[in-house]
């Protein structure tokens, strides 16, 4: 669902970007589409990791880290040293995706972590089932 929403968003972030700033606003929209998808989808996967562990709460911050430090720091080091990407808005584009990326990260964490993990349902099973019997 990330991907496709990502990539959706990254098509229209293009169209928008090549009407504003050219091929420049293209390559601009793209590069932030994939730059904050795989900030979640990395974030995503350390959550899917940690869900069912006791590191969980330290995975889910993990999460966060990545999500937002790695957009972040992509548009302060594209912003300085590429002047063509600054201008053709790089920094705005980023800012965008990452908040789609937010959302739908967001729903998807909250079902990874909400969802009972098949080890766990069969302790509460076998524990239920021995207390009952013995």
């Amino acid at each position: 669902m990330l991907s496709v929403v990502m990539a959706v968003g990254g098509c229209i972030g293009a169209a928008i970007g090549h009407e504003r700033y050219g091929s420049n606003g293209i390559v601009s929209a793209l590069l932030a589409a994939v730059i904050c998808w795989i900030a979640s989808l990395s974030a995503l996967l350390l959550v899917a990791i940690t869900a069912a562990t006791p590191n969980a709460l330290t995975g889910t911050f993990g999460a966060m880290g990545l999500r937002t430090g790695v957009p972040l720091a992509s548009a302060f080091v594209l912003a300085v040293s590429s002047p063509t990407l600054a201008k053709a808005g790089i920094v705005g584009m980023l800012l965008c995706f990452f908040l789609v990326s937010l959302m739908v990260e967001t729903v998807l964490s909250v079902v990874i972590v909400s969802a009972p993990s098949a080890g766990a349902s069969h302790n509460t099973e076998s524990n239920t089932s021995s207390k009952t019997h013995g």
